[in-house]
């Protein structure tokens, strides 16, 4: 039982750690992304992606809410928040593996679709 209670301790402590980073994450992007916005300043990108910042504040967003809601599940050991976050993050897989087999099944329409909003994007 001893072994048990040190495992689950360590993997509450990895949770919380990197659940941390992925705030710190979403903190720096949430920064850089609102930073370009008052600024102009696309950090030697292109200019276009001063464009991008909205779409990366709302991204960092979530990754920040997501990774608060581990971090806060793990140090209170509460089964809620860590349902909730794990319920997103498995949602969040399979969002990604659905858009992965949707853009290798429609590669030529995704590229098409991307190269012409790449295109439409302010200057």
């Amino acid at each position: 039982k001893m072994g048990l209670q040190c495992g689950s301790r360590v993997v509450l402590a990895l949770v919380f750690l990197f659940n941390l980073a992925f705030l710190a994450f979403g903190g720096i992007v949430i920064g850089f992304s609102a930073n370009s916005i008052k600024t102009g300043d696309s950090y030697g990108m292109p200019p276009t992606s001063v464009a991008l910042a909205v779409p990366a504040i709302i991204i960092g967003g979530f990754v920040a809410l997501i990774a608060f809601l581990g971090c806060c599940g793990a140090v209170t050991k509460s089964r809620g928040l860590l349902l909730t976050y794990v319920v997103v993050v498995v949602l969040l897989i399979v969002a990604q593996i659905v858009v992965a087999a949707l853009s290798l099944h429609y590669h030529s329409e995704a590229v098409n679709v991307a190269t012409g909003l790449w295109k439409d994007l302010p200057s």
